[in-house]
């Protein structure tokens, strides 16, 4: 197991970390380095070495021979362990932040894989519910990094990049992955779904249908989801000699039923046109489809919808909705494994890798 704090040379006085647990992150990696009874620097060497107090060495070696790495013998010195001892020593725990697990049954499955693997993997898990908060957010980040926190699975909706500096600070001191939306110019693993591909399908598949004015129903914030799954759309027609108006652009600024609802119902009452939506959010698909029923309009018969994320929101009328599915378990186990690459030195914790699963499309109605 790789300490999160690999690679520091010194304490940095401006962290989230506490002064000795970035001093026992340095010190485990130099003993896992050293023969098993080799003698240890003492105490005064320490303090020379990073110009820190005796208390920030004492907490950091009382924890490494807590942990079986170290052994002290009085009036001789501390002495490195023996190698067997260490690779006993209890794992730590993995972080997931999320938005808040009941909201969506998308998060709750990205929860479930993640804590599958955890659980394979020996480790503990700790679920923190952001509900989107960047104080709620700091002040767990701060918590968790005092403890015995190895690494972090952070999940959002949104990919604003002012909200997420204080993710940015940390990114390369503990292993961190994010999962779905991606953050710009962000230094951690990353997992989403071929967002691009999902959408194109979609699209494909309403055209296959017979579907002559297909509209796009996905909010106007600048997020990597939510540019994917237009590109994809937008694709799909090009590719189909199909047109590409404004009028079949609906753009609502949250992505849940309310939003869906009030925007279709504005483009109804504006006769746009379309025989045909794609929505790039199950949540905003529901809302649609409300306005559509209360419109007595017929479908499939008379107009084809499929949403995106197989969220399986409920709508007032029960009405199926194709869908674009993303693995949302797989993206949660893959995040874990990616950050277990780094727990075992497999790859260095500032080293940024990505992962793109294919998503599959499911026809109920259209």
């Amino acid at each position: 197991m790789v300490h999160p704090y690999d690679g520091f040379n010194m304490l940095k006085e401006k962290n989230y970390i506490p002064a000795f647990k970035q001093l026992k992150g340095t010190l485990l990696d130099r003993i896992k380095e050293m023969e098993p009874d080799t003698k240890f620097q003492s105490v005064r060497a320490l303090r020379k070495e990073f110009n820190t107090s005796q208390a920030t060495v004492d907490k950091a070696l009382y924890e490494l021979e807590s942990e079986g790495f170290i052994w002290k013998e009085p009036g001789k010195g501390t002495f490195v362990a023996d190698r067997k001892i260490s690779e006993t020593e209890k794992k730590g725990a993995i972080a997931l932040i999320i938005p808040q697990i009941n909201i969506s049954s998308f998060f709750a499955d990205i929860a479930q894989g993640a804590e599958n693997k955890i659980f394979e993997l020996g480790y503990q898990m700790v679920l923190c519910s952001s509900f989107e908060d960047t104080r709620r957010e700091k002040e767990y980040i701060k918590r968790l990094l005092q403890n015995n926190t190895e690494g972090i699975v952070y999940v959002s909706s949104t990919s604003e990049p002012d909200s997420y500096l204080h993710l940015d600070e940390i990114a390369s001191q503990i292993p961190l992955a994010v999962v779905d939306v991606a953050l710009k110019n962000f230094n951690c693993d990353y997992v989403t779904t071929d967002d691009e591909a999902g959408a194109y399908e979609a699209t494909n598949h309403l055209i296959n249908k017979g579907r002559k004015k297909i509209a796009i129903l996905t909010v106007s914030r600048d997020t990597s989801t939510m540019v994917k799954r237009f590109e994809g759309y937008k694709k799909a027609l090009l590719e189909n000699g199909m047109p590409l108006g404004k009028k079949l652009m609906i753009n609502p600024y949250h992505c849940d039923f309310a939003n869906g609802y009030e925007s279709v119902k504005k483009a109804l009452d504006s006769n746009f046109g379309a025989d045909a939506l794609f929505c790039a959010s199950d949540n905003l698909a529901a809302g649609a489809l409300q306005a559509l029923y209360e419109r007595n309009i017929k479908i499939p018969e008379e107009f084809s919808i499929i949403g995106y994320g197989d969220l399986n929101p409920s709508n007032p009328y029960n009405l199926p909705l194709s869908t674009v599915a993303q693995p949302a378990m797989e993206m949660g186990k893959k995040a874990i494994e990616l950050l277990n690459e780094k727990f075992e030195k497999k790859r260095p914790v500032s080293s940024c890798k990505e992962v793109i699963l294919p998503t599959k499309l499911k026809i109920k109605q259209t």
